[in-house]
């Protein structure tokens, strides 16, 4: 379990300009080493097992020996105190699915937790049929009371397809097939005590007709609405993902 105090530690970096010394190069003196990632540590900070403050830092092969960018995440041992910061050169961003990807040679030994700054999750908006009108499936989430579509963080080493199946499984019970070409984006920011960079993608699926299982302790309740309706219901950034959808199946 994390304590507050060494959570909020960590979570003061983030989207910090930090100085780091790299001790391990993706190439060094000509030849490739065996790892995927560079590292190094904060100088002079202590980390939370007592040894130096370990950042694994994403997009540069061969930085210089002591390498300044922007920490976009957090490594968090769940099952110890040894947590990683995650930086990268500013101005580039890796969302939490290939941050845990890029560290999973090192840290697929323990059990961890990743925050990022930049966040991506996957869905897709469920339409139906109905009398010669097009609904949407909305779904009302229990810990904020909005509604949404089914949809979820992505994780290491899945596409983009297959978070969005699987979140549509876990939400609704459903198994669906994605209509082809249609692949939408929203970006909206999060700023509470840090700013957090959103990227949904969603893709477009007909409802089956099969009873819907609701994922207990998440979502509450549904509806089917007609677009002036469900554009009323969701948050506003689905307004503009959902007249491409009525566009797309009006085509």
């Amino acid at each position: 379990m994390l304590s507050s105090e060494r959570k909020d530690r960590m979570r003061a970096y983030l989207g910090k300009t930090v100085p780091i010394r790299v001790s391990r190069r993706l190439i060094q003196n000509g030849s490739a080493l065996p790892f995927p990632v560079c590292a190094g540590f904060l100088p002079g900070v202590t980390g939370g097992d007592g040894g130096k403050q370990g950042v694994y830092l994403l997009g540069a092969d061969s930085p210089a020996q002591v390498y300044t960018a922007q920490v976009i995440g957090i490594v968090y041992h769940e099952n110890g105190t040894a947590d990683k910061l995650i930086a990268a050169p500013e101005g580039m961003c890796f969302h939490q699915a290939q941050i845990a990807e890029a560290v999973h040679f090192q840290e697929r030994c323990f059990q961890n937790r990743v925050e990022a700054v930049y966040h991506r999750s996957c869905g897709a908006v469920i339409f139906r049929r109905n009398g010669g009108q097009i609904e949407y499936l909305c779904l009302r989430q229990i810990p904020s009371g909005t509604y949404s579509v089914p949809k979820g963080h992505m994780e290491a080493f899945e596409s983009e397809e297959e978070t969005a199946r699987r979140e549509i499984r876990e939400e609704t019970g459903l198994s669906l097939r994605f209509a082809p070409g249609f692949r939408e984006e929203m970006h909206y920011e999060l700023c509470d005590d840090i700013h957090i960079y959103k990227t949904v993608v969603l893709f477009l699926a007909e409802y089956s007709g099969a009873p819907l299982a609701l994922r207990p302790g998440e979502i509450s309740a549904y509806e089917w609405l007609e677009l002036p309706h469900a554009k009323q219901t969701l948050p506003v950034p689905y307004s503009g993902v959902l007249d491409r959808a009525e566009q797309y199946l009006n085509a």
